[in-house]
């Protein structure tokens, strides 16, 4: 019999965000990509303008 076994892992990407300049900004992203059903944790760089979602874990 064969199966699989292992861990399941959360997917992220890097996303750029033009026009993010502030906390302000920052905070309406994050509030918008966990409007996703699939969006569990979500990260931004203020400094490089990049705002990177987390998958929920299964």
């Amino acid at each position: 019999m064969s199966g699989l076994s292992g861990t399941a892992m959360a997917a992220t990407c890097v996303l750029k965000v033009d026009g993010l300049g502030c906390p302000f900004s920052s905070c309406g992203i994050d509030k918008q990509l966990r409007k996703l059903a699939s969006v569990g944790r979500v990260e931004t760089d203020i400094g490089r303008g990049e705002g990177t979602p987390s998958t929920k874990k299964p």
